[in-house]
């Protein structure tokens, strides 16, 4: 529990300290779990080929690596590299007026 809800001082309610402390352990635990699962994932990003090469490419680390290997891994399932594109949520932004459609860049 942090120290400022151990503290006798404060004008908090005992029923505030208390939500508050588990609500803290509760955030403790899930930031323990989520460095796990990161381990995890750059272990495996690290023993898999595809995903390895990946991260030789700047800003590219291990959780976005691994999602492109397992996406990669099937890549005869696409008729072309704008469905696969597409399928990473890379889409041109568009802007429609009369009917027209205007592609503009990429959405992410």
């Amino acid at each position: 529990m942090p120290v400022f809800l151990q503290d006798s001082h404060t004008d908090l309610p005992v029923s505030a300290k208390r939500t508050l402390g588990r609500q803290f352990e509760h955030y403790h635990y899930l930031s323990q779990l989520i460095e796990k699962l990161d381990n995890e994932i750059a272990a495996d990003a690290k023993n898999n080929d595809v995903a390895g090469r990946l991260m030789t490419i700047p800003r590219v680390g291990p959780i976005t690596a691994s999602q492109l290997a397992a996406d990669a891994s099937n890549a005869k399932g696409y008729g072309n590299a704008r469905q696969f594109a597409a399928s990473l949520g890379l889409v041109p932004r568009q802007h429609s007026t009369g009917g027209r459609p205007t592609l503009l860049g990429i959405s992410k």
